[in-house]
Parts: structure tokens; C-alpha cells; sequence
């Protein structure tokens, strides 16, 4: 009678964890990939995708600090979750003239001797921008209604860069 009971448990105990993990599984296979942000990753792709007449101008080592720089606004603005919060539900508006301007204003502090302008860091920008929207970590642009309140000038909705780290600077080797 004892091994009817110990055997009655191990089955209901295993169809408990087998309707558990079924439906976690049915809820997981509806949400879309969770997008892995590594700045070495970013900074190559985006090297790789600019215009000769910057490129020539630009180092890697340039992208990739102006990628940690975008990175480390994304993470001020509340879009970076670093594993933390995977989904966040209510976008974010994440104006290219904004994070170009942060990005001077870090390299102007932490690196004067990088010779940064706004028509190099914008290339750059446009190109992470356009490289966050690949690896799908980029939501629509502002709709209507928010691109006439807000102006036209590459309004973005973000929604989600994971890097893997904590520290809000990008992954890969910093």
C-alpha cells in the first residue's frame, strides 16, 4: 500500500511540473527574442557600415567609445536593462540630436583629445541606431501624433539593450 502511495505522488508531482513547464513554455514561445547588445559586436557592425569619407576620419577605438556613450545614455533614459527588467512597456522617445549632443559632452570631458563633431558622432549614431534596430531592440518611430508634438528629427522609440553587464557601458571587453 505504501509504494501506491509513493508512486500515486511521484505521478501527480510529475504532472504538476509537466503542466508548469508546458505552460511557461507556451507563454515564453509568444514573446519575441530578448536582444543582446555587446558594444564590441555594435562597434564593429557600425565600422563596417559607414561612410568612407568618416571612416577615414574615425578609429575603431572612436566608435567603439561613442557606442559606451550612446550606451551609457540609453541607460539614463531608462532604456537599458541589463538583464534586470526584460520588457519595458511604455516606450521610451529617444531624440538623435539629444544622444549626439551627450555624446560630445562625454567626449568633450573624458577624451578631448578625440576629435568628435557633431556630423562625425551623428554618422555613428545612425548607424547604432540602425544596427539596434537589426538585432531588434529598436521600437517603431514616434507615430504621428508624436512626431508633430515632438518635431521630426529621428524621434525613435526604444525599447529594450541588453549588454550582460552592470555597469551601463556596453559589453565585450571594456
Amino acid at each position: 500500500m505504501t509504494v501506491f502511495f509513493v508512486v500515486l505522488i511521484a505521478v501527480v508531482l510529475f504532472v504538476i511540473a509537466a503542466v508548469a513547464i508546458g505552460r511557461e513554455t507556451y507563454r515564453l514561445e509568444g514573446l519575441p527574442p530578448k536582444p543582446n547588445f555587446e558594444t564590441d559586436t555594435a562597434a564593429t557592425w557600425i565600422g563596417d557600415r559607414l561612410a568612407p569619407e568618416i571612416a577615414s576620419v574615425l578609429s575603431y577605438d572612436d566608435v567603439q567609445a561613442i557606442v559606451v556613450w550612446s550606451t551609457q545614455f540609453f541607460a539614463q533614459k531608462g532604456v537599458q536593462t541589463n538583464g534586470v527588467n526584460h520588457w519595458i512597456d511604455t516606450p521610451v522617445i529617444v531624440g538623435a540630436a539629444e544622444l549626439v549632443d551627450y555624446v560630445l559632452q562625454r567626449a568633450e570631458a573624458e577624451a578631448p583629445e578625440r576629435s568628435l563633431d557633431a556630423v562625425l558622432v551623428g554618422a555613428v549614431v545612425e548607424q547604432q541606431l540602425a544596427y539596434l534596430d537589426t538585432i531588434g531592440a529598436v521600437g517603431p518611430k514616434a507615430g504621428d501624433r508624436e512626431s508633430s508634438q515632438l518635431g521630426d528629427s529621428g524621434v525613435i522609440a526604444v525599447d529594450v539593450v541588453n549588454d550582460g553587464d552592470d555597469d551601463g557601458g556596453g559589453g565585450g571587453g571594456d
